[in-house]
């Protein structure tokens, strides 16, 4: 389970029933989906992986269930503000990157402190990448689909 549906979300058009199965792991909350309250979806999920899996993101925590990749986020919100109405699913992600403090950043990861995940900087992460621009157009598309006053 992974972010990475988010993209089909974007390039193609999925019928309401597929499209509700590609939204439901970033709707669930981490361990059974990838869903973290004050800090975004996660990049991966292994609690349904083997042993094996475990170990490799042990070795390469930049894929892990460690970080929440900006850019996938991006590509999420971008796939649900152009269908041009606010959903609980883009409300509750706003919300949780926003909480996190990083919404910018090209990833963070997290800490377990006092029973609960909370952000935090990931060690060798920037927070201006290249394809941060895409920030603009999220923040375009956003404030497309809020009403003029």
């Amino acid at each position: 389970m992974s972010t990475d549906p988010a993209m089909w979300l974007l390039l193609e058009n999925l019928s309401p029933e597929r499209e509700a199965l590609v939204l439901r792991p970033f709707t669930l909350p981490y361990p059974v989906g990838l869903f973290v309250n004050g800090l975004g979806p996660l990049a991966a999920n292994d609690a349904y992986a083997t042993p094996a899996v475990w170990q490799m993101f042990e070795h390469d925590l930049y894929h892990s269930p460690r970080v929440v990749w900006g850019r996938e986020v991006n590509t999420l919100l971008v796939s649900l503000a152009r269908r041009g109405s606010s959903t609980p699913i883009l409300d509750a992600v706003l919300k949780a990157v926003e909480q996190s403090g990083f919404r910018h950043a090209e990833l963070w990861s997290y800490e377990v402190s006092g029973g609960a995940l909370r952000p935090v900087r990931y060690g060798t992460g920037s927070d201006v990448q290249l394809w941060s621009l895409t920030d603009l157009a999220v923040q375009y598309l956003l404030n497309a689909r809020r009403p003029t006053q």
